[in-house]
């Protein structure tokens, strides 16, 4: 509920692509899931246009998100790796940008 009253929610509901992020006022996604990385690609490069050249960070990207780093990569972001994402013997969720408190 706390996300729905701080974030803005962007959605794509289409046949067969479906997808949601929540942004945060600074324009990072706090929050993605997507049925496919190019719905996925499309709600984060939504995203980081809507940042409109402000000081942008993107956290809680895996190796397994290789669409963000794309997406960051071709926005001109810089790539730092701070952290680790244990996953206890599960598959990497993509494509998924995960939200760091509700883990």
């Amino acid at each position: 509920m706390l996300l729905t009253t701080t974030h803005q929610l962007r959605v794509v509901d289409r046949p067969h692509r479906r997808g949601y992020a929540y942004l945060a006022p600074d324009s990072t996604v706090e929050l993605l899931a997507a049925s496919d990385r190019r719905t996925a690609s499309e709600l984060l490069t939504d995203a980081l246009l809507g940042a409109g050249g402000a000081d942008v960070r993107q956290p809680h990207v895996t190796a397994a998100n290789q669409w963000a780093l794309d997406v960051g990569m071709a926005a001109g972001l810089s790539l730092r790796t701070r952290g680790y994402l244990c996953l206890a013997g599960m598959k990497p969720p993509s494509p998924y940008l995960h939200h760091g408190a509700l883990l």
